[in-house]
């Protein structure tokens, strides 16, 4: 399970994760963005651990990539199309140029169309694999690869990982992951800090309960916090970018075929009709990309979590300050599993918020 080897990117990896970190970093220019906080020792570190969460983050960036740029290479190519079909009708090449360019274009546009259905038999879940795609997979072809649900599920198993480490170097106790079990039984997933636990949990070695395991373990957890919260913030503003700046072209795409109409009561050309046809697609391309996305309602929980951490970041001043140590231990205990709660069903959350999201043919 945690065989890093998986890793190697391929091509088509590097370039899914180029596409989408472009797209993403484009469409958001001009939010505003705060900077990570400064890094923070942990209290405890074990490789076994290190290794299986970038095992786990690294298979959800990877899935991530391919989702999110298939998406919008499948809209983008569903406009393409259009644009290709409606060459001939614009006006713009003589009969000649379209007797002589005519069967590229159509090769040009079911180029498009089979590059659609690939990418959306490629990424899409079918739990009873149909005769296209059993055929696909005689030739060679990898269909039915659940990009949308594996790259949330190592998301999961990733966050969960991330504060294994929180739960092992707590001072004066290593605490259990029994906890975690109702997020993600409802799902039909296994706890990854549990197993990793029942594996390796004997190995822990319980820090002492003093006030300098206190203060490195609440100086840890507050930056643990801090960049959770630096991120929603961060992921709010480009969501919300990319949402408006999508949303403004969609419009225009609107007002433009608006005037091309009231253009052709008095000017009739084929161009014109060529553009009424086209910015529709346009329209509809960009509402494709912001449903595919959930940009909106992303957003809406990266603020809901920003503020929420904001809350137990209060608490974990307050915990500093709680008295003796059984005391500041049990006030830190207390915000850890608020923590691990709040952010484990953030992730939870983005499964059903995408569970019907499968790569669309357009």
């Amino acid at each position: 399970m945690t065989d890093t080897s998986s890793l190697k990117s391929s091509a088509f990896d590097i370039a899914c994760n180029w596409l989408a970190k472009g797209f993403r970093k484009q469409l958001s220019r001009g939010s505003t963005i705060s900077p990570e906080p400064e890094k923070v020792a942990p209290p405890l570190s074990l490789a076994s651990l290190e290794r299986k969460r970038l095992y786990h983050e690294g298979e959800s960036g990877r899935y991530s990539a391919r989702y999110r740029s298939a998406f919008v290479i499948n809209f983008v190519l569903g406009l393409v199309a259009v644009a290709i079909a409606l060459v001939p009708l614009a006006g713009v090449l003589g009969e000649h140029a379209l007797h002589e360019f005519g069967p590229a274009l159509t090769m040009a546009e079911m180029m498009c169309i089979v590059a659609i259905l690939l990418f959306h038999i490629a990424g899409r879940e079918q739990h009873h694999p149909s005769k296209l795609s059993k055929l696909l997979q005689k030739l060679g072809f990898k269909p039915n690869q659940a990009w949308r649900r594996k790259w949330v599920e190592h998301r999961l198993y990733g966050e969960q990982l991330r504060y294994g480490v929180l739960f092992i170097g707590f001072p004066g106790e290593v605490i259990p992951p029994e906890h975690d079990a109702s997020h993600l039984l409802d799902m039909g997933l296994e706890s990854a800090l549990r197993s990793w636990f029942e594996s390796h949990g004997q190995a822990c070695l319980t820090q002492p309960l003093d006030q300098a395991s206190l203060k490195r373990y609440q100086d840890y957890l507050e930056f643990v916090i801090e960049e959770q919260r630096v991120y929603h913030g961060n992921n709010a503003a480009r969501c919300n970018k990319i949402h408006h700046r999508l949303h403004g072209w969609a419009n225009l795409a609107f007002w433009l075929t608006l005037a091309g109409c009231a253009l052709h009561l008095f000017w009739h050309a084929p161009l014109l009709s060529a553009l009424a046809a086209f910015f529709p697609a346009m329209a509809a391309t960009c509402h494709g990309i912001i449903n595919a996305g959930e940009y909106a309602k992303l957003a809406d929980v990266s603020n809901k979590m920003q503020a929420a951490l904001a809350l137990l970041q209060k608490q974990l001043a307050k915990a500093g300050a709680a008295g003796a140590p059984a005391q500041q231990a049990a006030a830190l205990r207390a915000v850890l599993l608020q923590l691990y709660e709040l952010t484990i069903s953030e992730a939870r959350g983005w499964h059903l918020a995408l569970r019907d999201k499968d790569i669309q043919v357009g």
